[in-house]
């Protein structure tokens, strides 16, 4: 869940980014980074209130600073940038990072999506993902993830979706479904186990004869294989 609150800034921590803020409302005191925040290009300061957004209390971004210290030789510069660091920022907030470590970092004007290119890999934060192949093959990621496969005439041919209710993998003639329980659902115009011989099964509507004793075997509703 997203929230929305507003605080005071209690301390700068310059060194590692961070603003220790207490909450108007609730007293409550977060630390919240201050990298994620670049766009503003002025350094905050004790006192000055902020409007912060919290995702189920786990990530916290700031979106919105009112000054009320005034200090103009402390706020001239473009911090929290740093030498060897350059920033490009449009006009709702979206801006492109380069820091001088060699990270390259995308963010969005909500502040809920980006993407940073750094020594380790890459890492993105995101609402919702989606990426399409030319080859025409497409994948989400939200909540839960699919993946489809069209045809040159845009029709899918082949599904794989993931969700809290099931796994899903289908195609236009056959189908698998695998739910939490642990039940496996085969669905398909003809199935075949892997190479094996598969031998004729006695159905409760037939009642074949024993060739020893010539007595009539009973059929069955269920099957079940052991191999």
């Amino acid at each position: 869940m997203k929230n929305f609150g507003f605080a005071e800034i209690l301390f700068v921590n310059e060194a590692d980014n961070k603003i220790k803020v207490k909450d108007i409302y609730n007293n409550a005191v977060y630390d919240i980074p201050l990298n994620n925040h670049r766009h503003f290009q002025s350094q905050p300061m004790e006192h000055d209130i902020v409007m912060y957004t919290n995702i189920d209390d786990r990530n916290f971004k700031i979106v919105a600073i009112w000054e009320t210290a005034n200090d103009t030789n402390k706020r001239q510069g473009m911090f929290p940038l740093k030498s060897g660091e350059l920033q490009m920022q449009g006009l709702y907030g979206q801006y492109i990072h380069l820091s001088n470590e060699g990270a390259l970092k995308f963010v969005d004007s909500t502040m809920l999506n980006e993407f940073e290119l750094g020594l380790n890999g890459f890492t993105a934060k995101l609402k919702s993902f989606s990426i399409t192949t030319y080859d025409r093959l497409n994948v989400q990621f939200d909540k839960d993830v699919l993946i489809t496969k069209t045809d040159e005439n845009d029709e899918i041919i082949a599904t794989v979706s993931i969700t809290d209710k099931d796994i899903h993998i289908s195609n236009k003639k056959a189908s698998i479904t695998i739910t939490p329980d642990g039940m496996i659902q085969i669905d398909g115009d003809s199935i075949k186990f892997g190479s094996a011989l598969l031998g004729d099964v006695v159905t409760n509507l037939t009642h074949p004869f024993c060739f020893v004793t010539g007595a009539p075997i009973q059929g069955s509703k269920k099957v079940k294989a052991d191999s």
